[in-house]
């Protein structure tokens, strides 16, 4: 080993910066049997310092270990001034390579002692800055940083989070390329659930839910629903139902049937969310929500439903104090291990995501106010069923009705009923 990291000494030292790259080329394949601290306290700075051809390459060997290798006690010393430089580093190759490994790197620098934090977090979150603002509309990059960016929370403070990279995040999804909106939607998810304060939770939840979910324009909307899909996986089942079911279902009576169309997909994964008997009203919205779009008005959104429905037909139910899922059959199957993973999820949401009441109360009584508007809005674009009576009614629009709209996203339902002919 000993060899193999002096032989890549002599050949930064000696050769030209054309022979060195292709050299460090042959390097990447020696990467196993080469020891991860020389790597880096040697070769890396003088690869560095030997020109920018190099650093496409070089990034590519440093961050691999990175991301592999290094102890989180050493990934100040090691790791922070190669990854400053190659976060404003302006040459389109080195973005290229230093990108996907991004998120991984950003975990590594988390685990720093508290002695160092403040001054690695400073200088990441400044270059990040200038990479961010270096990308213009290259769509790819912006993807690949959003990606990253579920990363931030271990390092970066809260208020930073939520004064730059939360707003960054709602720029990519309203404005940027179509590839780059799942990426930005599932960022907001993950900051909103790993932000550790009270406030800037709220305050984020709040923004989603005022400018996406009641946007005017239906993009908004659009992009309400790429953050409930990206939420689905995050939260708990209980979470979900009290924060992304009523506003999933109001997209489901959208005037823009392409809010409509977008929406409907999300139906199977928010039934696997239901609870009988206690969600026996809510399977039933989305029961009726899903036959409303078999017949709707416009022949896609019909076509897609149709689709859909064998899936959410055959979407498993959970019952309480069963011992798995309800099948469409009603006989049950395992489901331990996913039960047990939404409890853990949602025990850590007790203490981890609690919402500042004031707040809430004011979404809460807008949600009321605004309900009639949007109801008015969908009434205009004359949205109806297949035989042409409105589907604005209180089982099917899920959302529309006045018992739906008192409640918004922060609805909870104690309500007991028969669940025989629902397992469907």
């Amino acid at each position: 080993m000993q060899s193999h990291s002096h032989a890549a000494m002599l050949m930064l030292s000696l050769f030209s910066l054309q022979e060195a790259e292709a050299w460090l080329q042959l390097l990447l394949d020696m990467l196993p049997a080469l020891p991860a601290r020389q790597l880096l306290d040697e070769v890396v700075p003088l690869a560095l310092s030997k020109g920018q051809v190099n650093e496409p390459v070089l990034q590519r060997v440093s961050f691999h270990l990175a991301a592999c290798s290094v102890a989180p006690t050493d990934a100040c010393r090691l790791l922070r001034r190669p990854l400053v430089t190659l976060l404003r580093d302006s040459c389109p190759e080195v973005r290229h390579a230093l990108l996907p490994g991004l998120g991984e790197t950003l975990q590594v620098l988390a685990g720093v002692d508290d002695m160092h934090k403040e001054g690695v977090a400073a200088d990441v979150h400044q270059a990040l800055l200038a990479l961010s603002a270096g990308l213009g509309n290259n769509w790819r990059s912006q993807q690949q940083l959003a990606e990253a960016l579920h990363a931030l929370p271990g390092l970066l403070g809260v208020d930073i989070i939520a004064d730059h990279w939360a707003p960054y995040a709602f720029t990519l999804l309203l404005s940027g390329a179509a590839a780059v909106k799942p990426a930005a939607a599932a960022c907001l998810g993950k900051l909103l659930r790993n932000c550790r304060k009270e406030r800037p939770r709220t305050d984020l939840y709040c923004r989603i839910i005022r400018e996406l979910a009641w946007g005017r324009s239906c993009f908004a909307r659009l992009a309400y629903i790429q953050v409930c899909a990206a939420a689905l996986p995050i939260f708990s089942s209980r979470w979900v139902k009290e924060h992304v079911l009523e506003g999933v279902l109001e997209m489901l009576s959208d005037e823009v049937p392409n809010v409509r169309l977008a929406a409907l997909g999300l139906l199977p994964a928010l039934k696997q969310t239901i609870r009988l008997p206690e969600d026996v009203e809510q399977l039933e919205q989305l029961t009726s929500a899903m036959t409303i779009l078999m017949t709707d008005n416009d022949r896609d959104v019909s076509y897609a439903a149709r689709s859909v429905h064998d899936t959410f037909k055959r979407t498993p139910l959970r019952v309480t104090g069963g011992s798995g899922l309800m099948e469409l059959s009603g006989s049950m199957t395992g489901g331990s291990d996913v039960a047990a993973a939404d409890k853990a999820k949602e025990e850590a949401e007790q203490t981890e995501m609690e919402f500042a009441k004031d707040e809430m109360e004011k979404l809460r009584i807008e949600w009321c106010s605004t309900g009639p508007e949007r109801r008015s809005r969908r009434a205009a674009a004359g949205m109806t069923t297949g035989d042409g009576s409105s589907s604005n009614n209180n089982s099917g629009s899920g959302g529309s009705s006045s018992s739906s709209s008192s409640h918004g996203p922060m609805r909870k339902s104690n309500s007991r009923g028969k669940m025989d002919s629902h397992i469907g």
